[in-house]
This record gives C-alpha cells, sequence and structure tokens, in this order.
C-alpha cells in the first residue's frame, strides 16, 4: 500500500509521441494503466494529482484557437484530466492541471532523439494539504 509523507510527492513521467493527438490514451496502454491505478489510488488516499503536459514540437500545430503557449499546453493537460474524472472517476476536487509549454525542458533538444524526449506527460501524486483552521 502507498503512503505518503506529509511532504513527498510521486512523479510519474510517460514519454510519449501522441500527446498532441486528440485521445493519447487510446494509443497509450502505459497510460492507460497508471490512470485506473491512480483511480484506485484516489479511492484509498487523500491525494492531490497534477497532470503536467510538455509538447516541444508546438510550432508545428495550429494553436490559432489558443491564446499563448501556456494555453494550448494546458488545454492539452485538461483534455487528460476530463479523461481521469470522467472515464476514471477520480474526484474533480483532486486534480489539476498545469501547461509548460517550450519553457520547462528536461534537457537539450539538439537531436531528434532528445527532442522526442522533451515530448512527456508528468503526473505529481501529492498528499491533499490539510486546512489547519478547520
Amino acid at each position: 500500500k502507498l503512503g505518503l509523507a506529509e511532504t513527498e510527492e510521486l512523479k510519474l513521467t510517460f514519454f510519449s509521441s501522441g500527446i498532441g493527438s486528440e485521445d493519447v490514451l487510446k494509443t497509450d496502454p502505459d497510460l492507460q494503466f497508471a490512470f485506473s491505478q491512480l483511480a484506485e489510488l484516489s479511492k484509498g488516499l487523500d491525494v492531490d494529482i497534477l497532470i503536467r503536459v510538455q509538447i516541444p514540437y508546438e510550432q508545428n500545430i495550429d494553436k490559432s484557437k489558443f491564446q499563448n503557449s501556456w494555453d494550448y499546453h494546458s488545454h492539452r493537460a485538461s483534455l487528460l484530466a476530463e479523461k481521469l474524472v470522467n472515464e476514471y472517476g477520480v474526484p474533480k476536487d483532486s486534480v489539476s492541471v498545469q501547461g509548460y509549454a517550450q519553457f520547462q525542458k528536461s534537457a537539450s533538444a539538439d537531436t531528434p532523439e532528445k527532442k522526442a524526449k522533451e515530448e512527456r506527460i508528468e503526473i505529481l501524486i501529492r498528499k491533499k494539504e490539510t486546512n489547519s483552521n478547520e
């Protein structure tokens, strides 16, 4: 059984080549498995789940419907959050999203291989903060 101390977090990173596609969950069995496990975890522990998205090739994507790069990346993360809530039953108040845009690279992306590693979904699981005034 998984337990988290007050200051601990668990970070899951998925490198995927289809984050910009409409439904990355259909093509990524590892992500499907992780989402099913997150659903189970959310039933047993009071946790916050943060979904982050990084898409390095965004300049090749039509973002005309979005205000800026952050808006686009946050939108991609929110689509994953909606799946987690609507299809896997994770409580909506446990899920938040963050779009990295092109500003949070994990490494230099000067080769196609390194650029592929930049395309990722990060899921952070943290113990839910409690309000000390309650």
